[in-house]
């Protein structure tokens, strides 16, 4: 616990401390000047009230329990209006209170409605509203609005450390029995519906038909509408699972995860998972659907092996994936789980949090929300949109916008793509980008007309493709920067958006897209631009889908355009109003090389009235992932081109009108640049 005179005291609520670490671990990293305690809100108001008292902060968690023990809505209203009567009077009396969203609703919720106006209300009187993953918010947009200027992003820190770990692998498989050569799978933590069990149950059983080493364990408490004697009952009809029910002692985690090949999250519906960090936090993989709480961490392939949410077979197909893991790939897994979450500390989330709390110590309590803008797009006031309901797009929005969605006007949209000679000319990734995009264009509809575009190398005009407008070579590259010093003759970023944006200008283009030469775009990719302008939007990124490269002979676009593949955290795909790039400030980025779009990024974040990111949508796709930019060749080149990101962002940082907009974004957005910005 922090030591020193007491100028801030966080009073934390509901406490599950004595089933959960996260509150202790918090409130052990708080930083001099803090102390923190469980209490109720009524304690916290007392406190808050007492002469000479230091500040209090009331840090709500989970909000099921204030309506625990009503069982009418009107009940659960009220207990609810009560609860949010005490927190008014405690910031009334300059006290502050500090809400962690750690589910969009409660997963059992007995009174719906009453809860997400519960959130609603808290949202609105929070000082600070925290979140762990970016995509959270786009969760909780159809249910409630979040002010922009209270929201703090923070990942969900790991657990290395905080339990016994004093076993080897070895140790741990003899003690549980588990041979060398069996395949150990494990389920821990409390058993409840939104996790998946029964779907579980039903994949090992199908898995274990044709696979007789493959053994699961179910650990830990069961919770309604479950019971023990269901849960137990179901483990012993299917060959090979062990069933160990009752809340797991902290010195058994270690055993459970030390000599498991992979723990299984199956969730249904998740917005954090504890199980998938703590699982990770002792190098064990884990098998789940590729939603943000586990991409946020790990990638498939690399710590995980993940399947598409929702799909009716993707569990069973990673559980036999699983099953074709030799030994080297296991220990890869292993090895990558620890790294993705090893920099997550308790100390720099309890920073994050200190540090909003106190920028925003003079925030007003009520702050009015923006209201749902409707139609296709939803928006709200933590700069959250996203697609209808179960459509699966998370957003972040930067800005204000306006109105309920119209029709996608006639729109004539130039798409530049920076070709280079390889060999003898385009190389087959490039060859395929080609066709992809000519297919696109076909399929577009009469009323959207697309300008394919070709940015060149200096002799190189030869390359650009029938059918495309050639922009006019590029002067320099790499080489010509007197700041850098590399071999490499690879393009600026900003160049190419200028020659390009000169050849769509003669085309009339009013909206421009910009890939990478790699990024194939799928048949419906023009018309889903066109309909994200016409709905008010006025920039937008959009992730590509990672498919593998098929067997020679099978790359046919059909086949491509079909396959789902795995979401990918970069840039290199952007829609954007030609209006906009007048007000870009341009940089030395090199294409190429790592974190080369950021600079692009920061432009459109600060600038854009309404700005989309679009991290899952099946829209564009890449084959294969080998990330040459990822060698240590490519080093120098990444640290310009962060330095490169980082003159853009203080430009807007500093900018007194998009200022505010820019710094918000940061905060909603955190990764290794933007956390040395804000």
């Amino acid at each position: 616990m922090p030591s020193g005179p007491t100028r801030s005291h966080l009073v934390f609520w509901p406490d599950v401390t004595h089933v959960n670490p996260y509150q202790r671990l918090l409130a052990e990293s708080l930083p001099d000047g803090w102390t923190a305690a469980a209490g109720r809100i009524d304690a916290a108001l007392e406190q808050a009230t007492a002469a000479g008292a230091p500040r209090v902060v009331f840090h709500q968690h989970w909000t099921t329990p204030v309506t625990v023990g009503a069982e009418t809505e009107a009940a659960a209203a009220a207990a609810c209006a009560a609860h949010l009567d005490k927190l008014r009077r405690l910031r009334d009396a300059g006290g502050a209170v500090l809400w962690t969203v750690h589910n969009v609703l409660s997963h059992e919720h007995t009174f719906p409605a009453v809860e997400a106006a519960l959130h609603q209300d808290l949202a609105a009187l929070a000082t600070a509203v925290h979140v762990h993953s970016p995509h959270a918010l786009a969760r909780m947009a159809p249910h409630y609005t979040v002010p922009a200027d209270t929201v703090v992003v923070a990942p969900h820190p790991s657990y290395i450390g905080a339990y016994p770990d004093t076993v080897t692998r070895e140790e741990a498989r003899t003690t549980l029995g588990v041979a060398a050569h069996e395949t150990l799978f494990v389920f821990v933590g409390m058993i409840r519906p939104y996790k998946g069990l029964d779907d579980l149950l039903l994949a090992f059983a199908r898995l274990r038909a044709t696979e007789p080493d493959a053994h699961l364990i179910l650990a830990g408490s069961v919770s309604p509408p479950y019971t023990a004697e269901e849960v137990a009952a179901l483990a012993r009809k299917v060959p090979g699972v062990r069933a160990a029910l009752g809340r797991v002692p902290d010195g058994q985690l270690q055993t459970l995860y030390k000599a498991a090949d992979f723990a299984v999250l199956p969730y249904k519906d998740i917005l954090t998972s504890g199980s998938a960090l703590a699982a990770m936090s002792f190098a064990c993989p884990v098998i789940g659907p590729a939603l943000p709480a586990l991409t946020d961490y790990v990638a498939d392939g690399a710590g995980a092996l993940l399947y598409r949410p929702g799909s009716p077979g993707g569990l069973l197909t990673a559980l036999r994936r699983a099953m074709l893991e030799d030994a080297d790939r296991r220990a890869g897994h292993r090895s990558a789980a620890l790294e993705a979450v090893r920099p997550h500390t308790w100390s720099g989330l309890a920073r994050t949090l200190v540090d909003a709390l106190e920028s925003r110590r003079d925030r007003p309590a009520g702050a009015a929300p923006l209201a749902d803008g409707g139609g296709v797009l939803r928006r709200h006031a933590a700069s959250v949109v996203e697609q209808g309901p179960g459509a699966g797009l998370a957003a972040v929005l930067t800005a204000s916008g306006a109105g309920p969605a119209p029709a996608a006007p006639r729109l004539r949209l130039a798409h530049i793509v920076n070709l280079y000679r390889k060999g003898d000319g385009l190389d087959a990734v490039q060859r395929h980008t080609v066709a992809a995009m000519r297919a696109a264009r076909a399929a577009t509809p009469a009323g959207i007309a697309v300008h394919p575009v070709a940015v060149p190398m200096a002799g190189e005009t030869d390359l650009v493709p029938e059918g495309f407008t050639a922009a006019a070579p590029l002067a320099r590259t790499a080489r010509d920067l007197p700041t850098l010093e590399t071999d490499r003759p690879l393009p600026l970023l900003f160049d190419v958006l200028a020659h390009g944006i000169a050849a769509a200008e003669a085309a009339g283009a009013e909206a421009i897209v910009l890939t990478n030469a790699d990024i194939c775009p799928l048949p419906h990719f023009y018309t889903l631009a066109a309909e994200l302008l016409g709905s008010g939007v006025d920039a937008v990124t959009l992730n590509r889908r990672t498919v593998p490269q098929p067997p020679p002979g099978l790359d046919t676009p059909g086949l491509l355009a079909s396959e789902y593949g795995q979401t990918h955290p970069g840039f290199d795909c952007f829609i954007f109003r030609r209006a906009l790039y007048e007000r870009f400030v341009a940089s030395d980025s090199v294409l190429g090389a790592g974190m080369v779009m950021r600079a692009l990024l920061f432009n459109l974040a600060a600038v854009a009235a309404r700005f989309v990111m679009l991290t899952t949508a099946h829209a564009t796709y890449h084959l294969g992932d080998d990330q040459p930019w990822k060698s240590p060749a490519f080093a120098a080149l990444e640290a310009h081109n962060v330095e490169a990101a980082l003159s853009v962002g203080r430009h807007w940082l500093d900018d007194p009108d998009r200022g505010a907009v820019f710094r918000a974004f940061c905060r909603c957005r955190p990764d290794p640049v933007t956390r040395r910005l804000v």
